[in-house]
């Protein structure tokens, strides 16, 4: 059933139905019934002078009497929110405190019952609707609460709309029963419903006329979501409409991510929740962002909510990626700031700003390589070519050798074989030449180890001296490799980076112990500024790492230059110990500790000099 043919069948029930019945909405959780009755259901039956719906949530109510002053409450807050001049418009009515206010409303709530039933005969019900939710979730008996209800439709002619997970309350049981067909001794095992189950059906046949199954449409729910919340991006997300006039990204959001990646899907709370960690974040920049990074900033933090909201596993671990597909989706992976930002508040713009000019600058690269290949295609198919075609794509190729990253590096080999083919079979010596300088000077900036991953052999035929300037060339790159920088000392000082950081630290330990350089390759002030904002489990991971570094006996070999660098840092924490108020005793404490540890490697440096 479409939400207007609910809308209209639901009305319908409050003003034309006379079977003294209630009625019900079931829908498995998560499925947006709280959602279509607020923003739906209710807008729909309600107008501007009259507030004919009474929502009333069974969770975690004990006692029927608790119904019965809950409505009483809502009726009478509905009413002093029309008429009190003390509720201006636009203020929220805390009803979950009201009775701690209740002298406002002249009603004393800890009156006996006798005295609350007469309160509750001055209150006038007629062409009300009383919504009552969550009914699985009540801790009253639910057969107490359908003899309620029964009473209220039956005996005091009100409507009543129950909204539930009816495949919550309805139990199963495992019994044996004859089967003559069956190989286990003529029985087999079947599921059926148990006694409390019949039971309540049975109660709820007398009480509820009609059930229905709600379904939702929640890519309309979404847009609707989308356009309530005031932050211009989730708002122009909501304004991209397709032929069909519905949001795109709401489609993409229901098949991409809540359909296609086992996430309980169309959780709209999650959906809510994503929207406001986003709509935080992207205030932080002044919602100054390239408009598809933000979009894919959302959808992984959409997949990632709804994983949370699963409790599935969601803890970031060992992850050494600045995204990971496992928390958000293979096509939208959760990046790491999306992640300390919702799970611990972590809230650095500049960072996020960062993160976008990589992807601007990624997507930038990503359009270079692909004019790159295709200049590329052209230079391994060149005796099929023109030569013009052949000449210009030379030419790109240089300029595209200029930008290192855009050719991989691990395509060096056959490309140098291509190239002085070319050399050999049309000329283009200076273009060419100049081609084998950048690469040599792209080769010497890489940083990891590439010499398995470039191929010398497979490409094209040489002969004569073409085959002698490939050789030589060939181990002209080799011995570039051998050059290149074997240190990836790249951090950023970012505390949510720190735990990867140090775990790098110990792996490449005896590199820095080869190169007789560490301390020197630490920025000091950043480092400083990092402490500043450790807790002491943090301050303890760095003491760590220096500790481990410079653990062995004879440091003083190897490490030392790095020694006026260590005394430094050593100045500057106590400096910082002295002047910051931000510390708790234990962070001092480790601090001190941090000292007492550079100290003693300081001293051991000086030993025998």
């Amino acid at each position: 059933m479409e939400t207007n043919e609910l809308n209209k069948f639901i009305k319908h029930y409050l003003e034309d139905d006379n079977t003294h019945s209630a009625i019900m909405l079931t829908a498995p959780w998560g499925t947006g019934k709280s959602y279509y009755l607020q923003n739906e259901l209710i807008p729909f039956i309600d107008s501007d002078d009259q507030k004919k719906c009474i929502v009333i949530s069974l969770y975690g109510l004990k006692e029927l009497q608790e119904i019965s002053k809950s409505i009483y409450l809502e009726v009478r807050a509905k009413v002093i929110a029309k008429k009190s001049e003390k509720l201006s418009a636009g203020k929220i009515i805390g009803k979950t405190i009201i009775k701690g206010v209740a002298s406002f409303f002249g009603v004393d709530l800890d009156i006996s019952q006798e005295d609350l039933n007469k309160l509750y005969e001055s209150i006038d019900l007629s062409g009300k609707l009383i919504i009552l939710e969550d009914l699985e979730r009540s801790q009253i008996d639910i057969i107490e609460i359908l003899g309620y209800v029964n009473n209220l439709v039956e005996q005091d002619g009100v409507k009543v709309l129950l909204v539930a997970n009816e495949k919550e309350i309805l139990k199963y049981e495992e019994q044996e029963v004859n089967d003559a067909t069956s190989k286990n001794n003529g029985k087999k095992t079947i599921k059926v419903l148990t006694k409390d189950s019949e039971k309540y059906l049975e109660v709820k046949e007398k009480t509820i006329s009609d059930t229905i199954h709600f379904y939702g449409n929640t890519k309309n729910s979404i847009t609707n979501i989308l356009r309530g919340f005031n932050n211009p991006i989730l708002k122009s997300f909501a304004n991209e409409n397709d032929t069909l006039n519905r949001c795109v990204i709401s489609l993409e959001i229901y098949e991409e991510i809540m359909r296609n990646n086992n996430i309980q899907s169309e959780n709209l709370r999650a959906f809510i929740y994503a929207c406001q960690k986003t709509s935080d974040m992207f205030d932080s920049v002044d919602n100054k962002l390239n408009v598809e990074f933000a979009k894919k900033l959302f959808m992984s933090i959409i997949a990632f909510c709804l994983r949370k909201k699963k409790r599935d596993n969601i803890l970031w671990g060992n992850n050494k990626y600045i995204y990971s597909s496992d928390l958000g989706t293979s096509k939208y992976p959760l990046l790491d700031y999306c992640y300390y930002f919702i799970c611990v508040q972590y809230n650095y713009p500049k960072e996020l700003k960062t993160a976008e000019q990589n992807f601007i600058e990624q997507r930038v690269l990503e359009e270079q390589q692909k004019l790159a290949n295709v200049d590329i295609e052209i230079i391994y198919s060149f005796y099929n070519r023109k030569e013009l075609e052949v000449i210009q794509a030379v030419k790109n190729i240089k300029e595209l050798l200029k930008i290192n990253k855009i050719i991989d590096t691990s395509q060096y080999g056959k490309l140098a074989n291509y190239i002085i083919a070319i050399k050999e079979a049309i000329g283009c010596e200076d273009d060419i030449d100049e081609c084998k300088k950048l690469m040599l000077k792209n080769l010497l900036a890489v940083k990891e180890d590439i010499t398995n991953r470039i191929s010398f052999h497979d490409g094209y035929e040489l002969n004569g001296t073409a085959k002698e300037e490939f050789n030589d060339f060939k181990q002209e790159m080799l011995s570039a490799l051998k050059q290149k920088q074997k240190d990836p000392f790249n951090f950023d000082y970012s505390i949510y980076r720190l735990g990867n950081f140090c775990e790098q630290i110990y792996e490449k330990r005896s590199e820095y112990i080869s190169n007789h350089v560490f301390a020197r390759k630490v920025n000091n002030d950043k480092l400083i500024e990092l402490l500043s904002q450790c807790n002491a489990l943090q301050i303890s991971e760095i003491r760590g790492m220096y500790l481990h570094v410079y653990s062995f006996s004879n440091i003083n070999e190897y490490f030392m230059e790095d020694k006026d660098t260590l005394i430094e840092l050593k100045q500057k924490i106590e400096n910082l110990v002295k002047t910051s108020t931000k510390f708790d005793k234990i962070q001092i404490m480790q601090l001190n500790w941090f000292i007492k540890n550079l100290e003693g490697i300081i001293d051991r440096l000086q030993e025998n000099n």
